[in-house]
Formats: structure tokens, C-alpha cells, sequence
């Protein structure tokens, strides 16, 4: 499977949560590891399976000593904490969600 980097021309805004990945692409962009350029991490292994890569980021942990969730969550303990959490996560679950079926719609 040939892969490809995530860019803002592949985001149809129409699917809900293309503001946090939009903001997320344009954080990774500038180099700023933000709520929004963490969850694309979270969910790169569904864009994966998709052919899409996220972005490299240069200054994230290793995922494997620390999940990228716990970072996503180590950075909004002052913002809200587990509720923004789990606002964030839900945005970014429809957004995938819309984003395999559009995929899969193309494919067929």
C-alpha cells in the first residue's frame, strides 16, 4: 500500500472534528506539540490502515514509555482535564470514523 503524508487538502471540513485535525496539521506544521497535534498521533494507526502518515514531530516522548493519550492528558490537566479529554477523543473518533467511510466510499 502506498502511503501519504496528512496535509489540509486531504481534511473535507465538512466532517465534524475537521477543526481539531485541520488546527492539528497546522500545529505539526509549525513544530508545536499541542492537544491537537497530539490526538492526529492517537489516531495515525487508523489513518495508517488508510495509507495516510501523520506528520513527523520532532519533541514528542517515546510512545512506547509514554502513550501518546497520557500525553494528550498531561497537557490538558490545566485546561479541563479529563472532560476535555474525553471531548477531544470524541471529535477525533467521528472525525476518523467519517474519514474511513469517505475512503471507503472512493473505493468502491
Amino acid at each position: 500500500m502506498n502511503t501519504n503524508n496528512f496535509s489540509p487538502e486531504m481534511v473535507d471540513p465538512a466532517l465534524p472534528g475537521s477543526e481539531i485535525v485541520l488546527q492539528g496539521l497546522a500545529d505539526i506544521q509549525r513544530g508545536a506539540i499541542t492537544p491537537f497535534s497530539i490526538l492526529l498521533f492517537v489516531a495515525a494507526p487508523r489513518f495508517r490502515l488508510l495509507g495516510i502518515e501523520v506528520p513527523p514531530l520532532s519533541g514528542l516522548k517515546d510512545p512506547n514509555a509514554t502513550p501518546y493519550e497520557h500525553q494528550l492528558y498531561e497537557l490538558l490537566r490545566t485546561e479541563g482535564g479529563y472532560s476535555r479529554y474525553n471531548a477531544l477523543m470524541r471529535r477525533m473518533v467521528s472525525f476518523a470514523a467519517g474519514f474511513e467511510r469517505r475512503a471507503e466510499m472512493r473505493q468502491e
